[in-house]
């Protein structure tokens, strides 16, 4: 299965079109804005937004960045943004979002370099899925490694985490269950 909508943006890019895809996840149909190089596609790079809602949301301006003529550059809106279906959970069913558009990609492009660049939340998705993944390498880009140091220090996002995840003493387990480095390690063989 592919992409089950693909949608032109009105994006003036002289070596790229412009698309905004629909794809399955979980069940749920999920965008994310693509921008398609001309040419052959010899390199992926999938950036993962950080933010909530419409905060740091996935922008042609940004994808431009990572972009030259071969490149396939990609952003997931994640569920329950930007008209995409369901809810947004924060570094659980959204890791989904991720892992289904990487296959979908790889599948679609099997000799292309896929490379992930992580920003503030998307840090802490691509440290969550990417060792699963047909990855060639991943950038952490003032990322989120640790959900429960980001509780501590930004207190600003306190009020967002208790209602996206729970309180972190209430709620161990769904905070645990987000810790990246703590399941990186799990899977990581030991020398």
């Amino acid at each position: 299965m592919g992409f089950i909508k693909r949608k032109r943006m009105p994006i003036e890019y002289f070596t790229h079109q412009f698309e905004e895809i629909t794809y399955l996840s979980d069940d749920l149909q999920v965008k994310a804005l693509m921008m398609t190089p001309h040419h052959e596609v010899n390199r992926i790079v999938v950036y993962l937004r950080g933010g909530k809602g419409q905060v740091g949301r996935v922008r042609a301006g940004r994808l431009m960045q990572f972009s030259d003529s071969q490149t396939l550059v990609i952003g997931p809106y994640y569920r329950g943004n930007n008209g995409s279906e369901g809810k947004d959970e924060f570094y659980r069913g959204d890791l989904n979002d991720v892992t289904q558009l990487l296959r979908l990609l790889h599948d679609k492009y099997p000799h292309a370099f896929i490379h992930m660049v992580g920003f503030s939340r998307g840090g802490l998705q691509g440290l969550l899925t990417f060792q699963d993944l047909p990855v060639t390498s991943y950038t952490i880009w003032g990322g989120v490694s640790d959900i429960d140091l980001m509780y501590e220090e930004r207190v600003d996002l306190r009020g967002m985490l208790r209602r996206m995840i729970g309180h972190p003493k209430k709620d161990r387990a769904a905070y645990e269950a987000r810790q990246a480095i703590q399941t990186l390690m799990k899977t990581v063989r030991q020398y």
